[in-house]
């Protein structure tokens, strides 16, 4: 027996040696703002000390365990946990089934995605389609009572703890990245959308990658200067269909494309490393209104504090010339108009956004600027906005879309993504972006969350806006991940 503890002791001193000289090595990389390094775990004390006033935090436990199949067990395994500066508090989520809580998402998202792939035989097909009129939709072509019900499972428990909470900063487990939470509805009564209470009239609402991001983000966080800093734009990258854009002839009601990729734009060159296909990519269709959007942005920020890069200067070589010169640090803003492809979409082995595509693909410049490429960038930027479809989720519950960009940016030093949920809308685009920057101009001190909330709540309030803009559809898809 002594002889076999010897060897045992020293096998388990060499494995906590080599474990401490990983997790030295992970500290090194400065991974903790992703959230995916193996950092020391916040304390309930630590994420207290870290919050305002008005501030809270809702994450949710989800094991999603069997009452039937496991012995003592009765009830709801899956919890969701509040977390405000003097409070915490823990209810139980009365949907037991994780696979059926996924269902009622993919149920609620295709009554808002419209473009969203998989829907055709969901339970609300009966509701798909309302949006895509010219006419105004009918508004029952909604499931409010679904709405509301959902946001019951999730938060109803720990509703109570969240009052005088401006500021609700979210971490869902990654089948929950997919949930509009601004679009969830916090009472029975709903005549009409633009009077409903949408869970954003209650709150500021934005997304975190993990707990242990907000460390990071709010001890890396920089002062907000006077105005809007400096802007850097790219977009309308050479895809698609080519020639001058109307602005003025964009019908509100015009989605922006899917990407809709039926081929793998991924493959491996000679040497072995993985490229996109330059052809493939240019096959892509056009966001022909990324140009409005970007000179609509522009147009809020002083002279000579702005760089727009369109078609064929929205490229890789672009950003890292930049980045190389150190120039890329000097914009307060980042606005990628463009698609956004998420983890397993077109063989992409990881998330990332499309540029104009190079004549021959190198691993310098192939046309797709992937999570890695970003992650590697050095960035100075309070807002980085992804203005592409389904830059926030993947199409699957497990498919990696905001995290796998948002850990990147902010790994690269970014402090706030603007991402969209679903393909919006031409005008919800313009509306909304340049909505949340004149709010972020006019009061320089509130989070980013904020001012994406009274840009929302300023369609929702307009008197002029009618049955469409007031639908979730319209200004729900878009959200803010960060904590500042």
């Amino acid at each position: 027996g002594a002889s076999r503890v010897a060897p045992l002791e020293a096998r388990h001193l060499e494995l906590e040696q080599d474990l401490a000289n990983t997790e030295e090595t992970l500290t090194s990389f400065g991974l903790e703002t992703a959230g995916i390094t193996s950092v020391t775990p916040l304390s309930v004390a630590n994420i207290q000390a870290l919050l305002q006033p008005d501030e809270a935090i809702v994450t949710f436990l989800l094991p999603g365990l069997i009452p039937d199949v496991i012995p003592g067990l009765e009830i709801s395994s899956n919890h969701a946990i509040a977390i405000t500066p003097d409070t915490v508090s823990v209810a139980r989520i009365p949907e037991y089934s994780r696979g059926s809580l996924n269902d009622r998402i993919t149920a609620f998202r295709c009554q808002v995605a419209v473009s969203d792939p998989g829907c055709l035989n969901s339970p609300a097909a009966a509701l798909r389609g309302a949006m895509l009129l010219d006419d105004e939709p009918d508004e029952a072509a909604f499931d409010f009572a679904g709405a509301h019900q959902l946001y019951r499972d999730l938060f109803g428990g720990v509703e109570t703890s969240l009052d005088g909470a401006d500021h609700l900063m979210i971490v869902p487990p990654a089948d929950l990245l997919r949930l509009p939470f601004h679009a969830l509805i916090t009472s029975e009564s709903a005549d009409t959308a633009a009077q409903t209470d949408w869970l954003i009239r209650r709150h500021a609402i934005s997304v975190l990658p993990s707990l242990a991001s907000l460390r990071a983000l709010r001890s890396g966080a920089r002062p907000q200067d006077e105005g809007l800093g400096r802007l850097l734009g790219m977009g309308d990258p050479i895809i698609g269909t080519t020639g001058r854009v109307d602005c003025e002839a964009v019908r509100v009601a015009d989605l922006r494309s899917a990407a809709g990729v039926d081929t793998n734009l991924i493959q491996n060159d000679a040497t072995g490393f993985a490229l996109a296909q330059v052809d493939a990519l240019r096959a892509l269709p056009r966001l022909a209104d990324a140009e409005c959007e970007l000179n609509a942005i522009d147009a809020l920020f002083d002279q000579g504090q702005s760089s727009i890069f369109l078609g064929q200067d929205a490229t890789e070589d672009r950003i890292k010339t930049l980045n190389d010169t150190g120039a890329l640090a000097d914009y307060n803003v980042l606005v990628f108009a463009t698609h956004g492809l998420t983890a397993g979409e077109a063989g992409a082995s990881a998330p990332g956004l499309v540029l104009t595509p190079p004549d021959v693909a190198s691993p310098e410049n192939d046309g797709l600027l992937t999570a890695a490429e970003i992650a590697t960038l050095d960035l100075n930027a309070r807002l980085v906005v992804l203005s592409a479809c389904n830059t926030a989720a993947g199409e699957s519950p497990d498919a990696e879309g905001m995290s796998g960009l948002a850990r990147a940016f902010f790994h690269a030093g970014g402090q706030n993504l603007l991402v969209t949920h679903w393909s919006v809308y031409s005008a919800a685009a313009v509306e909304i972006s340049t909505g949340l920057f004149q709010e972020l101009d006019a009061r320089p001190d509130q989070t980013h969350a904020s001012a994406l909330r009274r840009s929302m709540l300023a369609v929702l309030d307009d008197p002029e806006a009618g049955a469409f803009r007031t639908h979730p559809s319209y200004w729900a898809a878009f959200a803010i991940v960060g904590a500042n």
